[in-house]
């Protein structure tokens, strides 16, 4: 097993520590959750993809652009203007 041994000898464990991964891709994450709300929005019968405003947001969401919470209040004070001319 790859890792490193514990050395102090008050607490050792004889376990084998392995090291955290350094870096996270967090472009790959965003995008697998977006594929996810995707995927469950079509089995509703709710599919946003193609719209200008969903694709811009998901766009400015994936490069870091705009937090979760910024796209999704963006998303919900369009349609709540939309609900509110109506």
């Amino acid at each position: 097993m790859v890792g490193y041994r514990q050395t102090n000898q008050k607490t050792d464990t004889g376990k084998t520590l392995t090291r955290w991964p350094v870096f996270v891709d967090h472009f790959k994450l965003r995008l697998t959750g977006f594929r996810k709300a995707e995927a469950s929005l079509r089995l509703e019968g709710m599919d946003p993809s193609g719209t200008p405003l969903y694709e811009s947001v998901k766009a400015r969401l994936l490069s870091g652009e705009i937090t979760y919470d910024e796209g999704r209040a963006e998303i919900l004070a369009h349609h709540q203007k939309r609900a509110n001319s109506n």
